[in-house]
């Protein structure tokens, strides 16, 4: 299971009067691929990138009477990374603290806590790790670790979750 997904959406845009000329459809779709990434999060997680609008989907609607733009319809298709709970992937871990490590997979941050971490493990200040009396490698800045997503919140721009690592084959990868 992957976290890309191709998803088909609509957006509306409004033209300014002085684009409103030959080459409207391509600068409508120019305004739409510019906002939609631009936009970052929506209720389809972060949009990586619009891949397609075709001419037959971008239809015009009526016009604003006090700015004098016209609004389009839009339909596209988008790349969309959406982390999905109780998905395993593997971050960079960005910061160790006393509760637990921030990690980040691209856009999506990750907080672990440590209560999600193996009863092995303490903190260790001076070198602002996670390690295990076990011996294994330390969970410090930098530190690739496999998680698995426990929960994901869609915040206005960016994607924030939490995850655990207490499970067998989680923890530091290599």
């Amino acid at each position: 299971m992957g976290y890309f997904l191709r998803r088909r959406m609509t957006r509306t845009v409004t033209v300014h009067p002085q684009h409103l000329c030959a080459n409207l459809k391509s600068h409508v779709k120019a305004q739409c691929s510019a906002e939609t990434t631009a936009e970052g999060v929506n209720e389809a997680g972060f949009i990586v990138a619009v891949l397609r609008i075709a001419d037959e989907n971008v239809v015009s609607g009526p016009i604003d009477h006090i700015t004098g733009g016209v609004r389009f319809d839009v339909m596209y298709d988008a790349v969309c990374f959406r982390p999905m709970k109780n998905e395993v992937m593997d971050a960079i871990c960005l910061t160790c603290t006393a509760m637990g490590f921030h990690a980040e997979v691209g856009p999506f941050t990750l907080f672990v806590s440590r209560i999600q971490l193996p009863g092995d493990m303490e903190f260790r200040p001076e070198d602002m790790a996670w390690v295990s009396t076990d011996a294994g490698p330390p969970i410090k800045a930098g530190a690739v670790v496999r998680i698995r997503v426990m929960g994901v919140n869609l915040v206005s721009q960016s994607i924030a979750g939490i995850g655990t690592i207490n499970a067998p084959f989680l923890g530091v990868v290599g």
